[in-house]
């Protein structure tokens, strides 16, 4: 081999190497391509899938902002216009979702033909115009002419009365404060001047204190019933030249709540002896100096039984705890919506869940009334469902109702839940019928519980019509002014919202319940409740 050929053989071994040298290098800069393209694709997703989470977060916002915008400025009423739905109809045979296979009936619009008849408005100078009751107090007062007048005109003879212009004029006089003065003679014998003897004081509401039943029941009522907080009540007693410190008027308010329990726990036992329970919560603000802000939520439960028999209960949390230890020993019926924090008071199979129908149609209610098809087409089916109960119950029987149940709002209910079910499966977070779809078939068996039972009520509407009570109570008052306030608060609720389910006079009952309370047996406490004055008043008459 001579020199030329070495020399080029070298020259390629170095061409070699450096060509393996930038392959190497392009194999390794490659491979950190590779790894930033996996690093970015992985990021990417990342993004994404934060992406679709920040829209689902914002997808619910809005709805929970429209929902609150709502409650502050729209319509309370859960009343659906008729004239909406017919939106539900237009370009529907364009639209690839399932068709829900409901009977004609449930499917039609109001026409013209078929709307109720409107009722006629009263003339106007009758509205708000009526007989004065006949049980209140007259005062006549009679008004003549002047002498001058009584002179005719004509022959200037005396005119004679010949009928009389009665008019009434509702008038009203500021109820006033008495002060009972009760005197007890001393008798002894008046030649050794011993053996004293006076009769005994009669059972006080609070012992040595100064109100008497009727004033105590007075200040019950003005603050639970008419939502008067015990501050405003004391500026009225100054005006009357009564001067009284709230601390007092809140002394007696415990006293009377501490009085009141045995009633309660009576109360309690009427409500847990029915077959059916509906129940909820609602919130209220407690001042608790061993909290942040010295304040923090409480709240109050409301359990109801038959008409008449409605229960409140204090809490500190929302746990589920405490409606779990009310129903410990209930054996029956129990409706409520499907919070999570109720689901221990279903764990036992001695209690039956029941739905709310109501509360599975507010998820439809606000896309309904922005035109999507879906939710239009499920509140004519629940309303239909209403619609059949609300015209039985008006003239029928319990056989009346689960006939009607069987024949109309069963057929309705499992169509209406074979359509959620077909919907479920390709529906997403953003479909406006989602929420409902979801809450509708996470409750199927619930919701068509009362299919089962006449005495079962489409919704708890019941309960949240008596928390609407404290509700309005609590813009009043704002808060309690302790736990063991918000337990008291909940004691003197129990008897003011059963006399209200009943529409007993207030006072009367309250006044009658803590004047004979005192003196009256423990075993004779449940013939106070309000089912049983109720009893004895429709006796009476």
């Amino acid at each position: 081999m001579d020199s030329e050929t070495i020399s080029i053989s070298i020259a390629e071994l170095n061409a070699f190497i450096t060509f393996k040298a930038q392959l190497e290098k392009l194999e390794q800069e490659s491979k950190k391509t590779k790894s930033a393209f996996n690093r970015t694709r992985t990021k990417l997703k990342r993004t994404k899938t934060a992406l679709k989470e920040k829209c689902a977060e914002v997808n619910r916002l809005q709805k929970h902002i429209a929902k609150l915008a709502r409650m502050l400025f729209g319509k309370r009423s859960e009343k659906f216009n008729p004239d909406q739905l017919r939106l539900a109809f237009e370009d529907w045979d364009k639209s690839e979702l399932p068709k829900p296979d409901f009977p004609k009936d449930v499917l039609e619009t109001p026409d013209e033909e078929n709307e109720a008849p409107k009722k006629k408005r009263k003339p106007r100078g009758s509205v708000g115009r009526g007989k004065l009751p006949e049980h209140l107090e007259r005062e006549t007062i009679v008004i003549e002419p002047d002498e001058e007048e009584l002179i005719c005109e004509c022959c200037h003879g005396p005119k004679s009365k010949t009928g009389e212009e009665k008019t009434e004029k509702l008038t009203y006089f500021p109820g006033h404060f008495k002060v009972q003065e009760i005197i007890r003679p001393k008798y002894a014998c008046t030649q050794c001047w011993s053996g004293f003897t006076f009769a005994a004081l009669p059972y006080q509401t609070i012992e040595k204190g100064m109100a008497t039943g009727a004033y105590l029941a007075h200040l019950l009522v003005q603050k639970y019933g008419y939502h008067l907080p015990l501050d405003r009540q004391r500026q009225m007693l100054s005006e009357h030249g009564i001067n009284l410190t709230t601390a007092t008027l809140s002394n007696w308010v415990r006293q009377c709540a501490d009085l009141l329990e045995p009633l309660v726990a009576e109360i309690e036992r009427e409500v847990l002896m029915d077959e059916i329970v509906q129940f909820d919560e609602t919130r209220i603000r407690v001042r608790d100096p061993t909290h942040n802000k010295n304040i923090r939520n409480g709240h109050l439960w409301l359990f109801c039984g038959r008409p008449g028999a409605v229960l409140c209960k204090a809490s500190s949390t929302k746990s589920g705890e405490l409606p779990k230890e009310v129903f410990a020993k209930y054996r029956g019926f129990v409706q409520a919506d499907a919070a999570q924090p109720f689901d221990g008071v279903f764990a036992s199979p001695d209690r039956v869940e029941v739905g709310c129908w109501a509360h599975a149609r507010r998820y439809f209610e606000d896309a309904a009334k922005k035109g999507d098809q879906i939710c239009q087409w499920t509140i004519m089916a629940i309303a239909k469902i209403f619609k059949t109960d609300k015209d039985v119950k008006k003239t029928g029987t319990l056989e009346d109702l689960i006939e009607a149940r069987h024949k109309v709002s069963k057929p309705i209910v499992d169509r209406l839940f074979k359509w959620f079910n077909e919907l479920k499966v390709t529906m997403i977070e953003s479909d406006a019928y989602f929420d409902g779809v979801r809450y509708a078939t996470n409750q199927e068996q619930a919701l068509k519980e009362f299919l089962t039972n006449p005495r079962l009520e489409l919704s708890n509407s019941r309960v949240e019509r008596n928390m609407k009570r404290i509700a309005i109570g609590r813009r009043n008052w704002l808060f309690a002014g302790s736990p063991a306030g918000a337990e008291r608060a909940a004691t003197i609720y129990t008897i003011i919202l059963s006399c209200q389910e009943l529409g007993l006079n207030l006072w009367e009952y309250m006044d009658h319940v803590l004047k004979i309370l005192p003196s009256t047996p423990k075993k004779q406490v449940w013939m106070l409740t309000p089912l049983e004055w109720k009893r004895h008043q429709s006796e009476r008459e």
